[in-house]
């Protein structure tokens, strides 16, 4: 079960990239994306924690 979960996390990520170089999104912008990306997750996280204290 975990592997499918995996593999789905991977192709979706896979999907994701090729989908941006098709776009013609450079290294700069695909920067931005990402750091955006961990951004919300950290945003996320720390919204859990202080739900949880």
């Amino acid at each position: 079960m975990r592997t499918f979960r995996f593999m789905r996390a991977m192709k979706v990520l896979g999907s994701g990239a090729v989908l941006l170089q098709a776009g013609g999104c450079d290294f700069s912008a695909f920067n931005e994306v990402l750091q955006t990306v961990l951004l919300g997750i950290t945003a996320a996280g720390g919204i859990a924690i202080l739900q949880n204290i």
